[in-house]
């Protein structure tokens, strides 16, 4: 009988150990991931000089997935805690883009245009594989177009209008994003040639690579690759004051 209870005390940290390791892969995931969305939100939100006055006032460390009911945080049907759509359009935001929005991994849809945002676009908005829209439109924006965003290959439609970017069109935008329709570049400083790379884009319809800024022109240079003309799904090429 004492040999039963040594074994069964000596067996004790093991079955814990079984439980503690079957708990970890059937429950935590989710609520793990949906911490990790709720933690991007709030570095999100750390990162902006004014976060428009009582608008992201909730926006607070809550849990138990409260952050699925901030203003202009959606969540998803199938995973009722993870973000599918940060829509903040027009709210008065200025500060930089955290990068954090990169581990939204369920984002589908972002629309942050018409703030005073500046910096860099984050290259880890590249990890949205989710991606659908995203509008970063009428911001003052800086620097280059990162090369990471060609990752996003659910994308069907970028507008990054209206902002102070620099640089080249990248080769990546084109590669891989055989879903994207609406292509919106204009009123920025861009320069360098038109990528024939834009050409790979079998579901383009609308590209738009003007600017009528008065001292922040385009300053896109060469001739429009032929391959561009070819495009079958393209009903809007804006190109003029370049």
């Amino acid at each position: 009988m004492a040999g039963c209870m040594a074994r069964s005390r000596a067996l004790q940290p093991i079955m814990l150990l079984i439980t503690s390791s079957l708990l970890l892969l059937l429950c935590p995931a989710s609520s793990n991931d949906a911490a990790a969305d709720e933690l991007a939100l709030l570095s999100f939100r750390s990162s902006l000089l004014s976060d428009g006055g009582s608008l992201l006032a909730s926006w607070n460390t809550s849990g138990n997935g409260q952050h699925c009911t901030w203003p202009g945080v959606v969540c998803g049907r199938r995973h009722p805690d993870r973000v599918v759509k940060l829509w903040l359009p027009s709210s008065d935001l200025s500060g930089t883009i955290s990068p954090s929005l990169g581990n939204l991994s369920f984002l589908r849809k972002l629309d942050l245009s018409g703030n005073h945002l500046s910096g860099e676009i984050p290259p880890e908005l590249g990890r949205l594989s989710r991606l659908r829209w995203m509008d970063l439109s009428d911001n003052s924006l800086q620097g280059s177009i990162p090369a990471a965003i060609g990752a996003c290959t659910y994308l069907t439609g970028m507008d990054l209008t209206s902002n102070r970017l620099r640089g080249t069109i990248p080769l990546q935008i084109g590669a891989g994003m055989k879903n994207l329709a609406h292509l919106y570049l204009g009123e920025n400083g861009l320069s360098g040639e038109i990528p024939a790379s834009l050409a790979e884009l079998p579901s383009i319809q609308l590209l738009s690579i003007r600017n009528n800024r008065l001292s922040d022109s385009n300053n896109l240079s060469g001739l429009i690759p032929d391959p561009i003309w070819n495009i079958s799904s393209l009903t809007v090429f804006v190109v003029q004051y370049n």
